[in-house]
């Protein structure tokens, strides 16, 4: 229940720049603070005190509603693989005579349906976050980044460049129309910072997939030619018909996991190519920008440097979507799903 008095909660970009506010103030008393100091705040206190706020100001520009959807879709995902995995245990429990009219076995057949239905709607609830973010995507874009590895990644980088754009249009608005050299100076600090958390996100998306992603990747490919090397060492030596046959179709399996394995490390090499770009535009914008909050005078100057900053926002936005890298037949798409631990409803598996 809503209290009739109780107060609102403010705006994410009112958040922001409350948080950012609160930023610029612990820097400029850790100007005066001592080096190190026994008892009492030094400025090693003052740096965890920023290392905690900037956490948070991710935290609050990553929370939009992309990342809500992102995150309702994985939900979405969880329970239907929990449903037929429910499903299946059942059964195999009343065997396979009674499966098709055990009256429990139709009750989890049918949560198996609904968990379907609830993902699809999951599907277009990005689809549509993404359109109310003003972030256009192809239906192959948006495959990409609800199904393969890292997607979950991408959709967090472009909440947080779609939150920043916001609080910077919610900067541009409060802007004073007079000349205001004190309060031209504080707004582009604010714009400063933003660009900083923009710099610390995307460094971290690099990182984890330098650091988690590709080596998966790489484990799973080392991991898939020593069994392929197994499957063919077999093969070889097998004169049995039958089974030399279901070696051949693990063999074929393999280079299905193989294909997929590669599309998944080009997909992880173009991301980087573009996060090298963004990373690059971030930093020499950055640069501009502290270099311009030490010399701005009027306030004119801010605003067109600030539409130069919402245009940077828009570049970046689009070298966070994913290049779409294309793939033939669902075996294929099969395997990039194992590969990224998605599941997808029936249905769209038989349109794809």
């Amino acid at each position: 229940m809503i209290w009739p008095f109780a107060r609102r909660d403010p705006p994410r970009d009112a958040k922001a720049i409350a948080l950012a506010r609160r930023i610029e103030d612990v820097r400029a008393e850790q100007e005066s603070l001592p080096e190190r100091r026994w008892i009492g705040r030094d400025r090693a206190a003052a740096e965890r005190d920023l290392a905690a706020l900037q956490r948070e100001m991710i935290a609050l520009l990553e929370a939009g509603p992309l990342a809500a959807a992102r995150d309702r879709l994985r939900g979405a995902e969880a329970a239907l693989r929990e449903a037929r995995a429910a499903e299946a245990r059942l059964r195999e429990d009343v065997g396979a005579a009674a499966a098709a009219t055990a009256p429990e076995v139709q009750r989890a057949g049918q949560a198996t349906r609904e968990a379907e239905a609830a993902l699809t709607r999951a599907h277009q609830g990005l689809r549509a976050a993404f359109e109310a973010a003003r972030v256009p995507l192809t239906e192959a874009q948006l495959e990409a980044l609800a199904m393969l590895p890292g997607g979950d990644d991408d959709i967090g980088l472009i909440s947080c460049v779609v939150s920043l754009r916001e609080v910077m249009a919610a900067l541009a608005v409060l802007l004073p129309d007079r000349s205001d050299p004190d309060s031209a100076a504080r707004y582009y600090g604010y714009a400063v910072l933003f660009l900083e958390t923009l710099l610390v996100v995307q460094e971290r998306v690099v990182a984890r997939i330098r650091e988690e992603h590709v080596p998966a990747i790489q484990a799973r490919l080392a991991e898939t030619r020593t069994l392929q090397r197994e499957t063919a060492r077999l093969r070889a030596a097998e004169r049995d018909g039958a089974r030399r046959a279901l070696l051949e179709a693990n063999a074929a399996a393999q280079g299905v996991a193989l294909e997929a394995i590669a599309i998944a490390q080009e997909r992880f090499r173009q991301k980087l190519q573009r996060l090298a770009v963004a990373v690059a535009r971030t930093r020499a914008d950055l640069a501009v920008a502290r270099n311009t909050h030490q010399t701005v005078r009027v306030t004119q100057d801010l605003a067109r440097t600030l539409r130069r900053t919402d245009q940077l926002f828009d570049e970046l936005t689009r070298l966070s979507v994913p290049e779409v890298i294309p793939f033939a037949g669902e075996e294929i798409r099969a395997e990039l799903l194992r590969l990224a631990n998605r599941v997808v409803p029936r249905d769209t598996q038989a349109a794809g």
